[in-house]
Parts: C-alpha cells; structure tokens; sequence
C-alpha cells in the first residue's frame, strides 16, 4: 500500500468525504461518555504519546474496536521537562540517536492488524516543545529532515498502515512562515491544523474568536503550500469565558461544513488550561448535540 493512496486515506475521510467528528479524551472511557453526551459516535480518537512509551496495541485496538478510526499524536520529549531539552534536538532525530526505538514502533505497527492515523511532532512552528523550530537550536530545515526521516523508517519497516498528519498550530504573530517546514505531499497524507479560543481566560490566544478568525488565514496560507491536500482541525476547542460557547460551537461545525477543504474537526476534550471539555456546561453539550445533528455522518 503506498502512503497517501486512497484506501489508507479513506480510513479517515469517508468515502462520500464526509467530515469526521474527532476527540482527543482525557481518559480511556470519555470517548464513549461524550458519544452518549452527544448522541454522536466518535470516529477519531486522538491519544498522546512521547516517546519514552512504547507502542500501545491495547489501547489502539480498544479504540478501534469501538468504531473510531485511533489517531497517535508522536511526541519526541520528555513530558513535564519543558521545551529546552537538547537530547531531543531534531538534529539528533536526524542522525539516528532514537532509530533502534523508531524501528520497534514501525514494526508494531507494521504488524497491528488495523490503520491508524500519526500525528509527529505537531505545533513545530511554535517555540513550546523540544521540536519546534525556535528551540534546541532547530531551523525549519532540520524540523523536514526529522519527519522525512522517521516516516521513511517506517516505509521501510513497512509500516504502510499510516495516515501521516503534518500539523502546525495557526500562525500566530512572530511565528515562522511554515513553508520551509513542509515535509512535501510524498510524506504528508493529511494536513492537520490547532488553534483555540481562549475567550478571557486563556492569555496569550487573541482574546474571543470566531473559528474563522482562528483558522481562515492559516488556512488560506496552507493552500499556497499543499492545494489539493485537505485539512483537519486537528485540535481545537472554546473556553466558556468571554462569550458563549454553545454560540461558538455552533459557529465551528458550521464553518467546517461550509468548507470544503475541512476534513472534520476533532475536539480537545480535557480540562487543562481552562475547561475546554464539551461537558463544561449543560449548555455546551446541548450545542454540540444540536450541531452534530447537521452534521453528515461519514459511511
């Protein structure tokens, strides 16, 4: 199966092309809580793994077992040690420090008997993690480099069972220009994209946005780079300070269904920062429900 053919594509994208509804859960029975919440099956489910884990078939197969499509967001760190973390520079990814732990995933992968979708090392084009292309002494060039080098692991271990999702945060003020970090539509099967409203209570994210002021510009500038590659909202959610939220759900699901580029949306359910959960308020389920019902649901 060759990367970005149709049949590993389509394990995402229906083939009417329908946009999903994803999750990202903030435990291993909140999908189903919030499926039952939102009278909506979930068809991706997004969990978090850096690479001090190893590969998790359980988790994966429970997942698909419930009728989701599991996505792994691939994360080269050291949780809770901040973004300086120098053993995790993309140069070393490059020269083959971590290939003995890529290629005991690949084969994992290779040998789970489903498809799952990897997002590695998303958010690059911000200074947060080890990755990004402002820290550990990282350039854009050495952010392609890395990618291209563990998604090339893993075709060679034949791991072909991957949607591979590149994904930058929305562009924000002062944040490099992501052409230079684009891997290229040979290595890039999905382009994913985060962004949030942090309304009041979240500093630093522009105050309370629309899902169109969030994401149409990035988006926009994403077509200049990878046109005929569509996108998923791939992390994306509302705080409950500063507007309404219901309001804001609405307008999101909206707004991916008039965009025809917008492969879904796949929702931050956890509390963190804020509560970005859809279970904040009686009122933000009622509005993702009522939504949802709008919504095409994937065949």
């Amino acid at each position: 199966m060759a990367p970005g053919s149709e049949s590993v594509r389509t394990g995402l994208l229906s083939p009417s092309g329908a946009p999903v509804f994803g999750l990202s859960p903030d435990g291993p029975d909140a999908a189903t809580t919030v499926a039952s919440l939102v009278d909506r099956s979930v068809d991706v489910v997004n969990i978090f793994k850096s690479w001090m884990t190893a590969f998790p078939a359980d988790e994966l197969t429970a997942i698909t077992d419930g009728g989701s499509l599991p996505a792994i967001t691939w994360e080269p760190w050291n949780p809770g040690r901040g973004s300086v973390q120098p053993a995790f520079s993309l140069t070393r990814i490059v020269a083959g420090a971590f290939d003995d732990y890529l290629r005991t995933w690949a084969r994992r992968v290779a040998d789970w008997p489903g498809t799952l979708a990897l997002r590695f090392a998303h958010e690059m084009n911000g200074g947060w993690y080890p990755w990004g292309v402002t820290t550990n002494g990282n350039n854009p060039a050495d952010y392609v480099a890395a990618y291209r080098h563990v998604h090339d692991l893993f075709r060679r271990a034949g791991a072909t069972n991957v949607l591979w999702i590149w994904c930058p945060n929305v562009v924000l003020p002062r944040s490099e220009p992501l052409e230079a970090m684009y891997p290229g539509d040979q290595h890039v099967d999905l382009i994913g994209l985060d962004g949030y409203n942090g309304g009041t209570d979240v500093p630093g994210r522009g105050g309370w946005l629309s899902p169109e002021q969030i994401f149409q510009p990035t988006l926009a500038a994403l077509a200049g780079i990878a046109p005929a590659t569509r996108v998923l909202l791939n992390e994306t959610a509302s705080t409950e300070q500063g507007g309404s939220k219901g309001h804001w759900i609405d307008q999101l699901v909206g707004y991916v269904q008039r965009e025809s580029r917008l492969a879904g949306f796949v929702w931050f359910n956890v509390h963190k920062d804020t509560d970005w959960r859809i279970q904040s308020s009686a009122e933000s389920i009622a509005a993702m429900r009522s939504a949802l019902e709008r919504y095409p649901r994937p065949t």
